[in-house]
């Protein structure tokens, strides 16, 4: 309600009530009350109830008061006796009107009543209405108490002293908030209204407990529960809303919104017991409840505690209690009685679902019983992983069936059943299975006459080839295991790799550059006995236990590791495979090294069920116009990447050119909530599925299909594997709780090659992991989602991924240390917009430290280039930690924005700025400077993907080839082109460029359903757009042609009255006259070039037409440049003439789509003016088209 100024007669609300009272907002209806119902067992004299109920009202001043808004003041007043007279109402009928307090008592029984009462929030508090229920039921003596308005008074004069030390110490906890508490099972937002509901739980905890710990139980469980939130949250600052009485000696029989929720916090350490933290846990909520009389009631934080005490009323039983007077997300409501207390959550179900809740509630009581048994034990080791938890999290009992056969077995079986089957395609040729199984027959023989034998291992090393596969092949049928040397690595890890594995043999080429010295067998050298080489199945029977391949992954030693792989492991992985993914690989674009694990995958899964394994040139696996093309060509079906890739991908490519597309699978690093839903947008025909798994245990562990109704997750663990998640004390995680991952199961890695105490440090069985199974220690961070599913939250140690590998941090220091005029480093990984870089910081042993281009090309000549920092930072000093070691916490922010200002240099051009401008939003930096280098200021493999994208849209024609060797935008601008259309000599002229990719599937969708090329498809856009502005007649349009021989000229008429696409379209393809020389002058004359260079000119020698237009026609841009006749048009009516265009073709687009799978009919073609034999030839050629 609300007063005008000259009513305005009353008292300043209390701080708890100005709270509560924001928060109903006014509302008639809202959920903030406080409520109490008594069971009475006994006689009951209602008339003497009804009387004292009476004398309660008389005498409180609260139970008459409203609150009311003012006009000009932001907190209401108090008016007493402007409120509604409460009265008792005898029935169960709730009463309707605004009174401060509701009453009801009714008869259930014989000898049986029940007591309701029911008040705001804002007059009455649990305590208030306790404290009335005694006066009805048993009346005690008199005594005065203290009015509500007295208590507000004072208490807002209270507040308004700032120097006094209660005042301060609130200030003090404002200043430094603690962060908000955090829980996976659930969220600690606010979402919607509030319609806070309890759930009892099953948890009770006798009271010997409380007394045999020394504390009270409200003491014992709220230390309990702030422990366990930090359990759940992974926080070890905790601050909980603890609900406090408000009352002191004074106020213990006052009535009104005493009640106050207090910020508690604490520091939470998991590795010590209950025992050890509670008298802290204690004092923290000690020295809140010590200060309460100065909290003014703000915000609290979201999840609280509250705990009252049952009351001793002989002939008495409480039914419900409860006071909701503030805004909350969860809340551990105890009853504590003289036998046990009672545990429930009160909820906010915008935020907690009832599944959730039943986990919470779960997990709830795991903890507190263990405690209760066991107070000495440390809180971290206490597992809260239950039964309900268990069923969910466990594997489904199906599985599929797995033969115990090796890979070369499953391939040699499609080579024997689909011969002809096409197996390999790269640039130069395609191999048949046939071919492919002949020809690795063939050097699997000759590396068996080597002295090759099962168990050995031969390295291979072969650019990205059909070679490259039958090598692999070869190497298996002889029995031994494959080394993927990637001939693009430095020589010095080549060397160590070679070393390391201790190779029997290396395939390659002798005229391969860099790895010629080691190549043993080389496959451009044929020896005099290859002739006689059988092209047979050498037949040996795998031993499934021996390795099949090896993979060396980044060492915390500071030197790589080879991780082996047996037959078994890969046999088991690539069967399941086959499994999970229902729908067979057709073709199967192979992105990855052949020296990265997810290679592994692509290759055997598309070999083992006779798809087609298609293979980029070495380097072209990120020039997207390339990928979009192979993906056309062979109609490939599958294909993995790193998704940071996939998105490049979906960036540039329009959707038609990707359309076969059934199935694309991301692995490597985190995918995103917006990837996700732009794969479901642009190609919705196509699965998306996340795959997760560390080399150790054979390329995948678990997989999710993607979809938008869920955040991206890891999913499940696949057939076969076991996934167990162990918090950092050693207890299984429960679901919600974050733990490194466990792996075990048959695809799981032999070990590390030659190194026995890293495998046994990181292949160990334990009985409480995996059930007692060999496991392997992935040092991955993930929990469970509620649903059973797995989500990924990291690393726990000094390993990170870049662009999908596993660095160990430690190797790069190894080598920088190497560097002679290094003193000391340390190598970080930065999380960036565009992904995680690493910075390298030194110290020199010189007074001039070395410069960062002889650090980066002594890196160069010794690691991967994804493992070379992209910033080098001289400091002066290392900075340490009290006890001497590095403290990466103290090292400097690099400031990539600070460094660039210092040596910017401003763009010169339109075309360098236009460069500079890309570079500097892909990498979101506010500017970048021309000589600044793309790569050491943040850039990688994948960022420039969207600076080559970019750059098309923008007409600039540039390669990721261009990008990679010129690294500087002033580079890339001396060898990049604008790409925009001739202007033509006319009184005025407009030209627009398009990228829209809906627009341009029109020119896709059009020669699919109607086959009109590019030129008939926009002489029909045209065609519309101007026969909407005329009045009458036909429009002649001329079309200018490139024969090869020379220019030619066509001409067409469109008739006004003609409605459909199916009109144009025919219209568009049928000639009236065909002339080498020009004719009469058209309305229009339309030139059309599908080439990278300008389009045609139209030359005003060969058509005189009043409107000309020049459109250039890119896979991913269509640019229109329009000429015309000043007296016929304007600018603006070119420019309204270009969007007319675009909205025809997209209208096409639209149509084509929607009607792919209809014959085309005779009414399809109202004013086509055709005799029945030409139209029934028409129909019959484009029926026949589309069909095709």
């Amino acid at each position: 309600m609300e007063l005008n100024m000259t009513e305005v007669t009353g008292f300043r609300a209390s701080p708890q009530q100005a709270a509560c009272w924001s928060l109903q907002d006014g509302a008639a209806s809202h959920p903030y009350w406080a409520s109490l119902r008594l069971q009475i067992d006994g006689p009951c004299d209602t008339a003497a109830i009804n009387a004292r109920f009476q004398a309660l009202v008389q005498a409180e001043e609260i139970l008459s008061t409203r609150l009311c808004a003012v006009p000009g003041m932001r907190l209401p007043i108090q008016q007493i006796g402007g409120a509604t007279a409460p009265v008792l109402q005898l029935g169960e009928a709730q009463q309707q009107d605004a009174s401060a307090l509701q009453a009801n008592l009714w008869q259930i029984g014989d000898q049986r009543h029940v007591l309701a009462l029911r008040a705001p929030a804002t007059h009455a508090d649990s305590a208030s209405l306790r404290l009335i229920a005694a006066q009805l039921i048993a009346p005690g003596t008199d005594s005065e108490r203290l009015q509500y308005a007295d208590y507000a008074e004072w208490k807002n004069t209270l507040l308004e002293t700032p120097d006094a030390p209660g005042t301060q110490y609130w200030q003090q906890q404002l200043a430094d908030p603690a962060p908000p508490l955090s829980l996976r099972l659930g969220s600690s937002g606010t979402n919607g209204a509030f319609q806070p509901q309890s759930m009892a739980l099953a948890t009770h905890v006798d009271a010997a407990v409380f007394a045999a710990a020394g504390y009270t139980a409200a003491q014992w469980l709220s230390a309990a529960w702030m422990i366990f939130l930090s359990r759940l949250s992974g926080q070890s600052l905790v601050e909980i809303a603890y609900t406090d009485s408000g009352r002191g000696d004074a106020l213990d029989n006052a009535l009104g919104l005493y009640e106050l929720a207090l910020p508690v916090r604490a520091t939470i350490d998991h590795q010590l017991s209950m025992h050890n933290q509670i008298g802290a846990l204690r004092d923290a909520a000690s020295l809140a409840l010590g200060w309460r009389d100065y909290h003014d009631g703000g915000a609290v934080p979201q999840f609280g505690f509250a705990c009252v005490e049952e009351p001793a009323w002989p002939g008495i039983t409480v039914m419900q209690e409860q006071c909701i007077a503030r805004r909350f997300s969860l809340r551990l409501s105890v009853r504590a009685g003289m036998q046990r207390a009672a545990c429930a959550f009160d909820y906010d179900p915008a935020l907690w679902d009832a599944a959730a809740l039943q986990l919470l509630a779960e997990q709830w009581d795991l903890f507190v019983t263990a405690l209760a048994d066991d107070s000495g034990r440390p809180t971290g080791g206490v597992s809260l992983l239950g039964p309900v938890q268990r069923a969910i999290v466990a594997m489904p009992a199906d599985r599929p069936p797995v033969e115990a056969i090796s890979i070369v077995d499953l391939i040699e079986r499609q080579a024997a059943q689909h011969p002809a089957a096409p197996a390999l395609a790269d640039i130069s040729a395609t191999l048949s299975y046939w071919a492919m199984n002949s020809r690795a027959n063939q050097l699997a023989h000759r590396l068996l006459r080597s002295g090759v034998a099962p168990g050995d291992i031969v390295g291979i090393v072969l650019p990205r080839c059909n070679d490259m596969n039958v090598a692999i092949l070869a190497v298996l049928k002889a029995g031994a295991a494959y080394l993927a040397l990637d001939p693009g690595y430095p020589s010095e890890r080549l060397d160590f790799m070679v070393r390391d594995s201790g190779v029997r043999q290396v395939i390659g080429y002798a005229a391969q550059p860099g790895t010629a010295p080691h190549v043993t067998i080389a496959l451009d050298q044929e020896a005099p006995s290859d002739a006689q080489l059988p092209d047979t199945n050498p037949g040996l029977i795998a031993d499934l236990a021996l390795p099949a391949y090896l993979i060396y992954t980044s060492g915390s030693s500071g030197q790589p590791k080879a991780v082996e792989i047996s037959h078994r492991s890969l046999s088991q992985s690539t069967q399941v495979r086959m499994a999970f993914y229902r729908q067979p690989v057709r073709a199967f674009l192979l992105l990855s090294s052949f020296s990265f694990d997810s290679s592994v995958a692509g290759i055997f899964w598309t070999l083992a069920q006779g798809g087609k394994l298609v293979l980029p040139a070495s380097g072209d696996e990120l020039v997207l116009d390339t990928l979009c093309n192979l993906i056309e060509k062979h109609a490939v079906s599958h294909s993995l990447s790193l998704p940071s890739l996939y998105g490049a991908l979906l960036d540039h490519a329009s959707p038609v050119r990707l359309a076969g597309i059934a199935t694309w699978i991301v692995a490597g690093e985190a995918c995103t909530d917006a990837l996700v839903a732009r794969h479901h947008d642009l190609l919705p025909q196509a699965s998306l599925v996340n795959e997760y798994g560390p080399t150790e245990g054979g390329v995948w562990a678990s997989a999710e299909v993607l979809t938008c109704a869920r955040a991206a997750g890891i999913g499940r663990p696949v057939a076969g594997m076991t996934v167990d998640l162990v918090n950092e004390y050693g207890a299984a995680a429960a679901i919600g709780e974050t733990g490194e991952i466990y792996l075990a199961g048959a695809q799981l890695a032999s070990g590390y090659r030659g190194h026995p105490e890293q495998t046994a440090a990181s292949f160990a069985s334990q009985a409480h992991i995996a059930g007692g199974q060999r496991a392997y220690r992935s040092g991955d961070l993930a929990c469970w989602n509620a649903d059973g599913r797995l989500h990924f939250l990291g690393r726990r140690d000094h390993q990170v991924k870049i662009r999908g590998h596993r660095v160990e941090l430690a190797e790069i220091e190894r080598h920088l240390l190497g560097h002679g005029d290094i003193g000391d480093c340390v190598v970080v990984a930065q999380e960036q917009a565009g992904g995680k870089r690493l910075l390298a910081y030194f110290t020199g042993r010189q007074a001039s430290p070395p410069d960062d281009g002889a650090l980066r090309n002594y890196l160069a000549e010794r690691l991967p280039a994804y493992m070379v920092p992209a910033l080098f930072i001289a400091l002066r000093t290392m900075p340490l930690t009290p006890n001497g070691k590095r403290d990466v916490n103290a090292l400097p922010d690099p400031d990539s924005a600070a460094r660039m200002r210092d040596q910017y240099v401003a763009p010169r051009t339109a075309l360098e700025k236009e460069l500079a401008d890309i570079c500097a939003g892909v990498l979101r930096l506010p500017r970048i400077g021309v000589t600044d280098n793309f790569f050491q200021v943040g850039g990688d493999s994948i960022l420039s993907l969207q600076v080559v994208t970019r750059a098309n849209r923008s007409g600039i024609t540039l390669s990721t080839r261009q990008v990679f060797e010129h690294q500087t935008v002033e580079a890339m601008a001396a060898v990049a082109e604008w790409r925009q259309a001739d202007s033509f000599e006319a009184d005025v002229g407009w030209l627009q460029s398009w990228t829209d990719g809906a627009m341009l599937d029109a020119f896709a969708l059009g020669a699919t359903r109607y086959r009109m090329d590019a030129g008939e498809v926009l002489a029909a856009a045209l065609a519309r757009a101007l026969l909407a502005e005329r009045d009458g007649g036909p429009l002649r349009l001329t079309r200018l042609h490139d024969g090869g021989n020379g220019q030619y000229v066509t001409h067409h008429a469109f008739q006004a009255g003609d409605t459909g696409w199916q009109s144009f379209a025919h219209e568009a393809k049928a000639a009236l006259r065909r002339e080498a020389e020009a004719g009469p002058a058209g309305d229009v004359c339309l030139a059309v070039s599908e080439a990278a260079g300008t389009a045609l000119e139209v030359q005003p020698a060969r058509a005189q037409a009043p409107l000309q237009l020049a459109a250039t026609l890119l896979p991913h841009a269509l640019t229109l440049a329009w000429s015309a006749d000043s007296g016929h048009y304007t600018e603006e009516r070119l420019h309204q003439l270009s969007a007319a265009v675009a909205q025809g073709l997209l209208e096409l687009a639209q149509h084509c789509a929607a009607n792919a799978g209809a014959g085309l009919m005779a009414q399809d073609f109202p004013a086509a003016g055709l005799d029945q034999d030409a139209l029934e030839e028409l129909l019959a050629e484009l029926n026949s088209d589309s069909a095709s």
